[in-house]
């Protein structure tokens, strides 16, 4: 009872210390303009996260974010360009990281996702499998629509290529650094449950699997991956607890993953509502 307890505290400590890297990066990034206040930038990714969590495929989380930025006095092309230069972090990041697990792995690697295949296509998934595929073909034509419907930014460009070359050097370095620190924050809750839990008795395998379920939501068209990513949850921990174990650390591991970042949201969105 007790190592479940500082499973589950050291978890969300790592979901808040995730929240306050990302702010530091943001901050980092922006450099001389505003918004100055590191606050403000935690205020601006929890804006982002509640728009990532509702819309498909996280679609509203980068408009959300630069709506934020502006209305915190940040210039058009400083924002389009460190929204922009995040995302070519965290996306360069998660591929290197992908290529040396699968060059590290090897044919471990691939025992493992045969394994987690299997079960995939094993009868008792199979009603899961269709209800998730209909889930996903419903959210991607809502993602389609979705996406059209986003205003288009056109930043100066003479403003925006000077900002990006101010941030090239010990700006840039920094963030990637911060992003590092962030995708391990991430990817070690999972692990730490399972810890608490007393069933982490494969960590390479938890950790890759904890690695695949959290970026695997940025490529399902549903809303944080819902229905794909609680399928793979299951099936992935399902040989390792009882199903009724199973269900309370998917809930517990959403809680912390997605509720917590998107709950802060929701109260600085409400707080910036009620002051206005």
């Amino acid at each position: 009872m007790t190592s479940t307890i500082l499973g589950m505290v050291g978890a969300l400590l790592l979901a808040i210390a995730d929240i306050g890297v990302r702010a530091l990066r943001l901050r980092i990034l922006l450099g001389p303009v505003e918004p100055r206040r590191l606050t403000s930038a935690v205020a601006v990714n929890a804006l982002g996260d509640v728009a990532s969590a509702l819309t498909p495929a996280r679609l509203g989380g980068e408009p959300a974010r630069f709506l934020a930025l502006r209305g915190r006095g940040a210039p058009t092309s400083a924002s389009a360009v460190v929204l922009a230069t995040e995302r070519v972090v965290d996306t360069g990041l998660a591929a290197v990281v992908t290529a040396v697990a699968a060059v590290l792995l090897g044919a471990r690697g691939f025992a493992d996702v045969s394994g987690l295949a299997a079960r995939f296509a094993s009868p008792g998934a199979l009603p899961w499998m269709i209800a998730v595929a209909v889930l996903v073909i419903a959210f991607a034509t809502v993602a389609v629509r979705f996406r059209a419907r986003f205003p288009r930014v056109g930043p100066s460009l003479r403003d925006a290529v000077s900002h990006a070359k101010a941030m090239v050097g010990v700006r840039l370095v920094a963030a990637i650094g911060l992003t590092t620190v962030s995708m391990v924050a991430r990817v070690a809750i999972l692990p730490l449950l399972l810890w608490g839990s007393g069933a982490l008795r494969d960590p390479v395998a938890v950790v890759m699997g904890s690695f695949a379920l959290i970026y695997a939501q940025l490529l399902l068209p549903t809303p944080a991956g819902v229905g794909g990513v609680e399928l793979g949850f299951v099936l992935g921990v399902a040989p390792l607890l009882p199903p009724a174990e199973v269900a309370r650390l998917l809930l517990v591991w959403r809680a912390i993953t997605v509720g917590v970042p998107a709950g802060l949201g929701a109260i600085v969105f409400g707080r910036t509502r009620f002051t206005r």
